[in-house]
């Protein structure tokens, strides 16, 4: 973790203006416990780009650097978590975020939140990519190769498939259109 600090302090050396290397520096920070520095950056990040729309996981850091920093901040961190979830109402992990810090403010609605963030883990597994590749025989993953797709015939043609598709719908947005 202490070297993915010191590359993300980099980034944000090199590149002072980019709002990405201040919301990855600010995870390495959380990582490390450093959450006033981690809060700093979150910040930071919001500055710099106060209408993007991939916000979400900022306010989930800056939630998170809050209780890092104490329980007097827990309702803060809740409004940075229901910011989050303006962003993303559909974030599994921020919507468990929130039923834990429902839990630690020991709110009526924690039961309510942690009931809706299981139910969200059961459908996401009942979705999950790896299990579906698997049992439809498009492809596998090995341990011996993080991350790696291994094809199987049919995975592989519907992957051809897909990427002409996209090919294609590429092309009919990006030609010119014929002018009157």
């Amino acid at each position: 973790h202490k070297k993915a600090l010191e590359n993300s302090k980099k980034a944000v050396e090199i590149n002072p203006n980019f709002p990405l290397a201040y919301q990855h520096l600010g995870f390495n920070q959380l990582s490390l416990e450093l959450f006033a520095d981690a809060e700093i950056s979150f910040r930071e990040r919001l500055k710099l780009s106060p209408f993007d729309n991939e916000l979400s996981w900022t306010y989930a850091g800056l939630a998170l650097a809050c209780l890092g920093l104490g329980n007097e901040r827990l309702k803060e961190s809740l409004e940075y978590i229901d910011k989050a979830l303006e962003k993303s109402p559909n974030a599994v992990v921020v919507i468990g975020y929130k039923a834990a810090i429902l839990g630690f403010l020991e709110s009526d609605d924690a039961k309510e939140v942690l009931d809706q963030y299981l139910k969200r883990i059961e459908e996401a597994e009942k979705r999950d990519h790896r299990k579906l590749g698997r049992e439809m025989d498009l492809f596998h993953f090995r341990e011996e190769s993080p991350g790696s797709v291994f094809w199987h015939e049919k995975g592989w043609a519907l992957f051809q498939k897909l990427i002409n598709y996209m090919r294609s719908s590429c092309l009919l947005y990006t030609s010119p259109s014929p002018r009157d």
